[in-house]
């Protein structure tokens, strides 16, 4: 199943990312070798992690400027 549309990244290679060592959606974008576009897809990263330990559930989806 696809967890990025907009990139085609699927459950299988987030999951591969978060075994890797990353540790929030961005590092799973550039493990993956893409880059965000809509973000859409970040809250179900972060509940990936959330799942594998690897995070607490963010606040926010993305970084206040």
């Amino acid at each position: 199943m696809y967890v990025c549309n907009c990139n085609g990244i699927t459950e299988q290679q987030v999951e591969t990312a978060i075994r890797a060592g990353c540790s929030k959606p961005l590092d799973i974008y550039a493990g993956c070798g893409k880059e965000p576009k809509c973000g859409r897809c970040m809250e179900r990263m972060w509940d990936m992690l959330a799942d594998e330990g690897m995070c607490p559930q963010p606040t926010g989806l993305l970084p206040a400027e």
